[in-house]
């Protein structure tokens, strides 16, 4: 049955005609390019995270383990402060 729909997908061009197992050499450099990408995004993260956990701990009312509360945003200003573009605020 798999056989039969890889058929179908090349006959209608949706599917290289390369075994189902084999990896064309363009498909290869993609993923391998798409995997370093990833590795470094994820390595990224990962250095922010900890940057963040440090920060965190190192507040002074903050312990090992404790969570604490964030830090409240100042309030907004009002809404016809913004520019809405051309036209009289409403």
């Amino acid at each position: 049955m798999r056989s039969f729909i890889l058929a179908i997908l090349v006959l209608h061009g949706l599917a290289p005609p390369a075994s189902a197992g084999e990896a064309t050499t363009e498909e290869r450099v993609r993923a391998e390019e798409y995997l370093a990408h990833e590795r470094e995004v994820r390595a990224t993260l990962d250095a922010k995270e900890e940057a963040w956990r440090r920060e965190r701990e190192a507040l002074p009312d903050a312990a090992p383990g404790r969570v604490v509360p964030p830090v409240p945003l100042p309030p907004r200003p009002p809404l016809a402060t913004y520019d809405r573009g051309p036209g009289p605020i409403r």
